[in-house]
């Protein structure tokens, strides 16, 4: 399909220097839209799963950092908070793979992600009483 600019006299074809041009940016601004929305997904992400952690924090008076940290008690017996935190760790981790294979399908031409909202509606609930 040719590609036409306007000029004073009118629309003129696209020579193929400038089509070329015009291609790579439109690769650039795909990439760069891509790593974009990859950046904006993970840092939701981060916060969704952040936001449980600090729900359980605040009903339970703990400080546990993160998900991380909570991975590093789920394996301890006996520990007051081990439940919540074998159940954070699962489900941090379902979340990522979930929303990598998501990403992935969107790059793909699977399926269309314009935002992390679209990726949120696809993401497992975390399920677990505070």
């Amino acid at each position: 399909m040719a590609r036409y600019k306007a000029t004073k006299n009118g629309m003129v074809k696209l020579s193929l220097e400038e089509e070329m041009a015009a291609n790579q940016r439109e690769i650039e601004y795909s990439e760069n839209a891509n790593d974009r929305l990859k950046k904006e997904c993970e840092t939701a992400i981060e916060a969704l799963i952040q936001s449980k952690v600090d729900a359980y924090n605040a009903a339970n008076k703990l400080s546990l950092r993160d998900a991380a940290t909570c991975a590093i008690y789920a394996p301890v017996d006996g520990y007051t908070h081990q439940a919540f935190c074998k159940a954070i760790w699962a489900w941090n981790v379902e979340v990522w793979e979930t929303a990598r294979l998501l990403l992935d399908r969107a790059l793909a031409g699977e399926i269309v992600v314009t935002s992390s909202d679209d990726v949120f509606a696809l993401l497992p609930e975390f399920q677990f009483e505070v």
